[in-house]
């Protein structure tokens, strides 16, 4: 068994965005939470210390019209949505450090302390906003008012943000967004309103020694960033090491709220910037938007209780769109589960495993010159360039492309093996000479095969944590995902997903034949 050397873990803050509680949770929402877990399930693997927050946004007018029309207590009904999304993300593997919910106690103390510091800045003055109000009778707008409120400082941090993405040039992705901030920032910014009267909006946090207005709830959603890290700190809190966050996963939707708004109040606060924010495209059904109204709204634990949720993980970071929409349907859910999943990745293990190929289930060492170079030299360029152009895929958030770098050594693998035709190599030959090269050969099919599917299998844990656990266990290599140890440092991570040319020969695990995507799930998938 290899030995590998143990470095100082480094912290890693991902964030989800957290979910406004006005509905229950759909598959948009999701796949946000999926790219979150997974980002944070890959920086661990690389030894980070890392931390995921997610959770509910409850405060604001739309939750107050939402519970009324249900006539229904509006913190009861923030509870019951809020659970429905953390039974959701249970359901899913979603491994959150912290579920955050905005009308936690530990949460407003946050909010009015960021507040405060905001004020003592002098960023925070008393003003008057002028705009369409809407009624909370009606829920539409009804007339052009003037209202006192509390307004911040926008405009002074236009230069500041500009220097900030000028500083760091791919710290929004995809590239499109961050050309649409650039667009808002080449003019001039207005300052923005930041309080509502009580007497209008009376669901959210009160400002501070102002009973009469309440935050706005795009500032108090925002803190929540800060708040799953202890603050305000002190400096024994263990948690102010994850500040600033390393990514903040959003829709493209909030992208002005994340990447124009929060850089300025963290700027403001004298607080470091966000090192990374990707904004993802979303998700449509038969071509729309989906919506309630409509009928087009897919059900995420529907999906989960069908096809499990490890399938519908991967499904969605494959078909998912980082730069544009994506269409939902069962057909390319299925295409995907059938065609890689089961066909080729799924149907390659349990081939190349089973005992009527592999009767001593030996993992056999590298030996030179017993195949020809010619043989394996497409598969073996392509396996030592994988964790490289996977990964400039996945740090660039195309998490599609990164999974198809995989699939593409999974599809080589197949056609090597095919080629191989390892079931001849094993016949009983009267040159015992023959007899001899021959199962060398079929070693050496066998260590091709089982480093591709090894390194490909590292790769795809983070998605899909649990069946690639069972992979890894049959092959004897389930050590080197040894997270529980992680807080103390870190495996090499090149080390173990490079292909092992001085591995010594050993066995598999006897485990029965390994069936990680049944047919069944695909002949019910209709």
């Amino acid at each position: 068994m290899r030995v590998f050397s143990i470095v100082r873990a480094k912290h890693t803050l991902v964030t989800n965005p957290i979910f406004y509680a006005n509905d229950k949770p759909h598959i948009g929402h999701l796949y946000t939470a999926v790219i979150s877990d997974t980002i944070s399930k890959h920086n661990r693997l690389r030894g980070k210390k890392t931390f995921l927050s997610i959770g509910t946004d409850e405060h604001g007018l739309k939750i107050m019209q939402s519970a009324a029309k249900k006539n229904v207590d509006v913190q009861d009904y923030c509870k019951e949505i809020s659970q429905k999304f953390k039974r959701l993300f249970d359901k899913a593997g979603i491994s959150h450090s912290d579920f955050i919910r905005t009308t936690e106690k530990r949460h407003e103390v946050a909010v009015k302390h960021l507040w405060k510091l905001l004020v003592e800045r002098g960023y925070i003055y008393k003003g008057f906003y002028e705009g369409w109000f809407i009624a909370k009778e009606t829920g539409s707008a009804v007339e052009w008012t003037q209202e006192e409120n509390y307004k911040f400082k926008l405009s002074d941090f236009r230069l500041k943000l500009l220097e900030w993405l000028d500083k760091n040039p791919n710290l929004i992705i995809p590239k499109s967004r961050e050309n649409e901030v650039l667009a808002i920032l080449s003019k001039p910014l207005e300052d923005l309103s930041i309080s509502r009267l009580a007497t209008n909006v009376n669901w959210g946090i009160l400002v501070p020694n102002d009973k009469n207005h309440t935050i706005y709830v795009w500032l108090d959603a925002l803190t929540n960033y800060l708040t799953v890290t202890g603050y305000p700190w002190i400096e024994s809190d263990e948690l102010k090491a994850f500040w600033p966050p390393d990514v903040h996963i959003i829709g493209k939707d909030i992208l002005k709220f994340h990447a124009i708004y929060w850089p300025s109040f963290l700027l403001a606060a004298g607080l470091p910037l966000p090192k990374k924010i990707i904004a993802h495209a979303h998700w449509l059904k038969d071509k729309k938007k989906m919506s309630k109204s409509i009928g087009n709204v897919v059900d995420p634990e529907e999906l989960i209780e069908k096809y499990g949720k490890e399938v519908v993980k991967f499904y969605l970071l494959r078909d998912g769109g980082i730069f544009d929409d994506s269409e939902f349907s069962n057909e390319s859910l299925l295409f995907a589960y059938t065609h890689e999943l089961k066909n080729q990745y799924g149907n390659l293990i349990l081939r190349s495993t089973a005992k009527s190929i592999n009767k001593n289930l030996t993992y056999p060492s590298f030996e030179a010159g017993v195949l020809d170079v010619e043989d394996y030299k497409c598969l073996e360029q392509k396996l030592t360039e994988l964790p490289i152009s996977f990964n400039n895929k996945f740090n660039k958030g195309d998490f599609s492309g990164g999974l198809r770098e995989i699939f593409d050594v999974i599809s080589e693998a197949n056609i090597f093996w095919q080629k191989s035709e390892p079931w001849k190599l094993k016949k009983n030959l009267l040159d015992a000479e023959q007899q001899k090269l021959n199962l060398k050969k079929f070693d050496q099919v066998l260590f091709w095969t089982y480093e591709s599917l090894r390194i490909s299998s590292i790769l795809l844990y983070p998605i899909m944590p649990e069946k690639i656990s069972m992979v890894l266990k049959k092959f004897k290599s389930l050590d080197c995902l040894n997270l529980e140890d992680i807080e103390e440092g870190e495996f090499k991570f090149a080390d173990i997903i490079k292909i092992d040319y001085e591995r010594e020969k050993g066995l598999l695990e006897d485990s029965g034949d390994l069936i990680l995507f049944p047919k069944v799930i695909a002949d019910d998938a209709g």
